[in-house]
């Protein structure tokens, strides 16, 4: 027999410390993106000129959306469906369409970072894959591949 929902509640899982919550915080919201597309943006369009419009969105659409997810998360004690769905019924989709939207993002990151890890094994071969080298001792590749795909190939010069 099920307890009732009233006991499963008081059994809900907490934080061990407030640190232990700003720590798994962080590594939410702290992105790939921050880390590998940001950067390279900045450099390709002027550098700071890309920080006003960041720095903007950051203060003033992703700050108080954080607060208003801890808030409401700290308030009702729910999930993501559940809280939309207290604060008017005709917001649930909006709290289906948030999860939706994370189911989708794992998976797109769980594919570039196995690229990445692909990468870094393919790393330790010698000549390297997507070497000049390697084009050439592969059986039936010419200089040739090399001058119409010049993308594909690190050059050595």
């Amino acid at each position: 027999m099920k307890p009732p929902t009233e006991d499963r509640d008081k059994q809900r899982d907490r934080w061990s410390s407030n640190l232990t919550f700003i720590i798994a915080s962080v590594g939410c919201a702290i992105g790939l993106g921050n880390l590998w597309r940001f950067p390279y943006l900045c450099f390709k369009h002027g550098g700071a000129g890309f920080l006003i419009p960041y720095l903007l969105c950051l203060f003033f659409l992703g700050i108080p959306m954080l607060l208003l997810e801890f808030g409401l998360g700290q308030i009702l004690q729910k999930g993501n469906i559940v809280v939309w769905n207290q604060l008017h019924p005709r917001l649930y989709g909006l709290g289906l369409a948030t999860c939706i939207a994370c189911y989708l993002i794992v998976i797109y990151y769980n594919v570039i970072i196995s690229w990445a890890l692909a990468m870094f094994f393919f790393s330790f071969q010698s000549p390297l894959p997507w070497s000049m080298e390697h084009a050439k001792a592969v059986e039936g590749a010419t200089e040739a591949t090399y001058k119409t795909c010049p993308e594909l190939f690190i050059t050595q010069e």
